[in-house]
Order: structure tokens, then C-alpha cells, then sequence
């Protein structure tokens, strides 16, 4: 048995996989590219608004996938007197030697499903469900848990019994480090934001506010009379097209991708300051669609 100080293994057919992910992925930015091509002919109307958020919705899945894609080009098993580390794209999950109480096959134990929602997602698929990680690329008849008192790991090394029979020639060794049972990110996926629920809701509550007033707006768009007159107090009284006052969405577009952008950056060493940024941003949303009904009616 090999006792190097690493050992490194594959799961079971990851690039099959990383080829699913890479064609939804390539087919989903295609999808959206020729739905971008559309956008460019359409008149202003409610149609507009709802193409252009399948369109981004395209893209946002697309890049989603083509992560997916990446993630099981790099997902390996590795295994030393320290424990277990699960690489996955630029997620690195760890499991201390101290910790791992059992690596059994992964059919002697009730595992939940992997379902989002009512839907049912397959074998492969890459997630968390209640206090087990998957990180399989197989059914549970191929596939391993690695048991610790909180938490299970699944995973499907192509060599199933070689995988335990490593780990146990390493438990009697002792570590050469002392691990955290934890999950390592790298890069931006380490930046905090991600794991705060409250920056999610108030910058997701200033995108779907503006959403809403954008597409409030083109809706109403062609019921609009052509010219709208338009009091301004001590200048006097003056005629604008309805084009014109698509200008207060544009505007609130550009705050919103402004304070998202600052928002976020600011939000690794002020959250308060990037809190409050979204909330004005809201704030902000909201009187722009009471301008808007104001100049209409």
C-alpha cells in the first residue's frame, strides 16, 4: 500500500459530468446572445422588460454552469496523516483525521435526497442537504461516507476499498498539523459577503424594487400620451415627450449598479456602511416611481 505522505484521488467519471455542465452552460450564453439580438428590435413595451430578464437570467445560469463545469475538472480526494480535503472548484472542504469515526460505503447508511424543492435533482449533483455534503459523482452503491459526530461526507473515489484502506494505515500515524473541520473558500468566495443573509435581502430588495418600477414603466409605456405637460414650479410650464421620462428608470438603473458595486466593496470593512447604502438605495427606487406616476398622471 502506498504510505507517501499524499494521496490523491479521482472520483468517478468528474469529466463526463464537467462535459454536461460545459454544454448547458455554452447552450444557456447562446441562448442568451440570441435573445440579446432580439432585444435590440423590440419597441418599448412589457415584452422588452421580460425578454431582457430572460436574457440576464441566461447568463447568470450560464456562468453558473460553466463554474459547475470548472468545479469538476478540479474536484479530488485528498487524504494524509491530517485528514480528508475535498477540493471543489475554489472550494476546499477539510476534515481532520481526529475527527473522521467512520468511512463506510455510502448503501449501509439512510441518506437524504437531493431535491431542490419538489424537484429531484441527480446522483451527481454537488450539495448540502441537512448535515450531509455530497461530493459524489455516483450513486450511493459506488460512493462512500465519511462519518464524523456532526456532520457525513459523501464522496466516490474510483478505488473505493484502496481509499479506506489508506485511511487506515494513516490513523495510527498521528497528524503532523492540527486541522479545523471546516470549509475553506479562495479568493472571492471567501469575501463575507456571501454568508450574510442581510446584505443579500436589502441588495436583492433594491434589484427588485428597481425591477419592479422598470417594469412597471415599459408596461405602461405605450398607454403614455405622447407629450406630457410639465409644471416646474417658477420655470414656468414646458411639454416633454414620454420618451423623456424613461430617463427616471435610466437614472435609477445607473444609482443601482453604482451602489451595488460600492456597496460590495465597501461591505468587507464597513457592512454598516454598505447596509445603509442599499437601504437609501431602495429609498431612492421608491421616489423615483412616485416621480414617475407624478409626471404621468
Amino acid at each position: 500500500m502506498n504510505l507517501s505522505p499524499l494521496m490523491t484521488f479521482r472520483p468517478i467519471s468528474p469529466h463526463k459530468y464537467a462535459a454536461i455542465c460545459l454544454g448547458i452552460g455554452l447552450g444557456l450564453g447562446v441562448i442568451g446572445l440570441t435573445l440579446a439580438r432580439l432585444l435590440a428590435g423590440l419597441s418599448i413595451s412589457g415584452w422588452l422588460f421580460w425578454l431582457g430578464l430572460l436574457t440576464i437570467a441566461c447568463f447568470v445560469a450560464g456562468v453558473y454552469f460553466l463554474y459547475l463545469a470548472f468545479a469538476y475538472f478540479c474536484l479530488t480526494y485528498r487524504l494524509d496523516r491530517n485528514g480528508l480535503q475535498i477540493r471543489w472548484g475554489g472550494v476546499t472542504q477539510r476534515v481532520p483525521i481526529r475527527c473522521l469515526t467512520q468511512i463506510i460505503p455510502a448503501g449501509e447508511v439512510p441518506l437524504p435526497a437531493k431535491q431542490l424543492h419538489t424537484l429531484s435533482l441527480p446522483d451527481w449533483w454537488v450539495g448540502r442537504w441537512g448535515q450531509t455534503h455530497f461530493y459524489a459523482t455516483t450513486d450511493a452503491a459506488h460512493a462512500l461516507v465519511a462519518r464524523t459526530d456532526t456532520d457525513d461526507v459523501v464522496i466516490s473515489p474510483t478505488d473505493p476499498e484502496a481509499f479506506i484502506r489508506a485511511w487506515e494505515l494513516r490513523i495510527p500515524l498521528g497528524p503532523t498539523q492540527i486541522w479545523s473541520q471546516e470549509v475553506v473558500r479562495w479568493g472571492v468566495l471567501n469575501w463575507p459577503i456571501w454568508r450574510d443573509r442581510l446584505a443579500w435581502r436589502l441588495a436583492g430588495g433594491a434589484a427588485l424594487v428597481y425591477a419592479i418600477v422598470l417594469g412597471a414603466s415599459l408596461t405602461a409605456f405605450p398607454a403614455w400620451p405622447d407629450t406630457i405637460p410639465l409644471n416646474l414650479d417658477s420655470l414656468g410650464r414646458t411639454i416633454i415627450s414620454k420618451e423623456q421620462v424613461l430617463w427616471l428608470p435610466r437614472i435609477g438603473g445607473m444609482i443601482l449598479g453604482l451602489n451595488l458595486i460600492l456597496g460590495i466593496v465597501w461591505h468587507k470593512k464597513e457592512p454598516l456602511a454598505a447596509y445603509l447604502l442599499w437601504s437609501v438605495t431602495i429609498v431612492v427606487q421608491i421616489g423615483l416611481w412616485v416621480a414617475i406616476r407624478t409626471i404621468i398622471n
